[in-house]
């Protein structure tokens, strides 16, 4: 019997042990393709969780995502899944005032961007909205604080949270919040979709069962990972041990 899987998070355990793969995840930077290990994506997520820790966010608060596709969402999702904090996937092409409705609304209080130019976009925004402090890049950008910096926090911290994440992870049930993903507004604001461990668990396993695609195979993940359906089927596709190769977009494929 394989590793049970009830939590996203659950997954990490379950790659390790029956899919261990020198290309886990994979994106595309200036042109050329990198991967993290299985071994890497498992001890990179554990150490963004500390960093979390370290920054003083506890178990139901809520933290913002707005990017393109990229391996390192993969380690802030896990980061968050395993501290019990709701993580707030938004799309990377709304307007402003969408921007600060979901903010506020979902009283955010860290947000990681994907960019120089979503940062320019949103730091103002973040500034402005009581509670949101943190405010981190994915890419390397003048002035803004890396998420990188989160990780290495976190390994800083090791020995001093490392219990204690423990004990968090463990309180993490299937019925908990794991994310609120806000839908497109075409009639009115945006609503959040509240939706718990199991929604997603339940929904991905079952249609895993869909293929006999598996550990042998390669998939790239380009529709947008704020979607439920994509980061569902990204959820599956490493539940089956494939290898997820993230793409910003479909020029990235060739380029």
């Amino acid at each position: 019997m394989g590793t049970k899987v009830t939590r996203t998070f659950d997954i990490l355990e379950r790659y390790l042990k029956e899919f261990p793969r020198k290309d886990a995840l994979g994106g595309k930077k200036d042109g050329k393709w990198y991967t993290y290990s299985t071994e890497e994506y498992n001890e990179k997520s554990h150490q963004f969780a500390l960093g979390l820790m370290a920054l003083g966010l506890k178990k139901g608060d809520k933290v913002a995502t707005v990017t393109t596709n990229r391996p390192e969402w993969n380690i802030a999702d896990m980061g968050m899944s395993m501290t019990g904090i709701i993580h707030v996937p938004i799309y990377p092409t709304i307007g402003e005032e969408e921007y600060r409705y979901i903010l506020k609304h979902a009283e955010v209080k860290m947000l990681i961007v994907g960019d120089a130019k979503l940062y320019a976009k949103l730091l103002p925004l973040a500034n402005l909205l009581e509670g949101l402090d943190l405010v981190y890049a994915f890419e390397d950008i003048e002035g803004a604080k890396n998420y990188e910096g989160i990780i290495e926090l976190g390994e800083s911290k090791k020995e001093e949270l490392e219990e204690q994440l423990n004990g968090i992870k463990d309180s993490v049930q299937p019925e908990d919040l794991l994310t609120i993903i806000y839908t497109s507004g075409t009639t009115g604001m945006p609503k959040g979709v509240m939706l718990t461990q199991n929604n997603l668990v339940s929904n991905f396993i079952t249609h895993s069962k869909m293929h006999h695609l598996g550990k042998d195979h390669k998939v790239i993940s380009f529709l947008p990972l704020c979607h439920v359906l994509e980061r569902c089927v990204n959820y599956h596709f490493q539940y089956k041990g494939m290898g997820v190769y993230s793409v910003g977009n479909l020029s990235q494929i060739v380029s």
